[in-house]
């Protein structure tokens, strides 16, 4: 994942899909498209990424409504709410590791 200035998502690959708890699954195919190649998430801010995951059922305090209906709900949708979470958590820190290396990008 790249995170350009302002914490946008310029770029995101999935470098080794799979579940690391039923390894013998393939849920590449059950994934959004977009999520699977990234599509969902550049040009993206904190405020964006976080915004598809409350479109999605993730409520302000946290807590997930299994029963909500959205782009990320697919036979995968584990696997595309952690895809998620991964693009907003580097979207979200863009700023402290520009302040732990001294601006370095």
């Amino acid at each position: 994942m790249t995170v350009g200035e302002g914490g946008i998502v310029t770029d995101f690959v999935i470098v080794a899909n799979g579940s690391s708890v039923m390894p013998d699954q393939n849920y590449g195919d059950l994934m959004n498209q977009d999520v699977l190649d990234g599509s969902l998430f550049i040009g993206k801010n904190a405020d964006g990424l976080l915004s598809i995951l409350s479109e999605n059922g993730l409520s302000p305090d946290g807590e997930f409504d299994e029963s909500a209906d959205g782009a990320l709900h697919t036979g995968a949708t584990n696997s595309n709410f952690l895809c998620t979470y991964a693009a907003l958590f580097a979207a979200a820190n863009y700023q402290t590791v520009l302040d732990i290396t001294g601006g370095a990008q």
